[in-house]
């Protein structure tokens, strides 16, 4: 259930900053990986790539590359808070 509502809010973030915001295109988690971040992708070798990757990445129309990485839930919370701790 986390894992899903975790990819689930990652796929919103990245689907809304696509419709509202002028960014060039929205990739997913696998072209996200440091070595296609900031190595070969760019020209660059990278020698210690571990294989991690960033859950969706931001393309900017001048060529720009964003990583985000949306944190899980803490563990134990079922409900969503709102930032002011409020719960909805």
């Amino acid at each position: 259930m986390q894992h899903s509502r975790h990819n689930a809010l990652t796929v919103e973030l990245a689907l809304r900053l696509a419709e509202y915001a002028q960014v060039g295109t929205v990739l997913g988690e696998r072209v996200g990986t440091i070595d296609l971040l900031a190595g070969p992708g760019i020209s660059r070798d990278i020698y210690d790539a571990d294989g991690r990757s960033a859950d969706a990445v931001i393309v900017r129309p001048d060529g720009l590359r964003i990583a985000i990485e949306t944190p899980p839930p803490p563990r134990g919370s079922s409900r969503p808070r709102c930032a002011a701790g409020h719960r909805p």
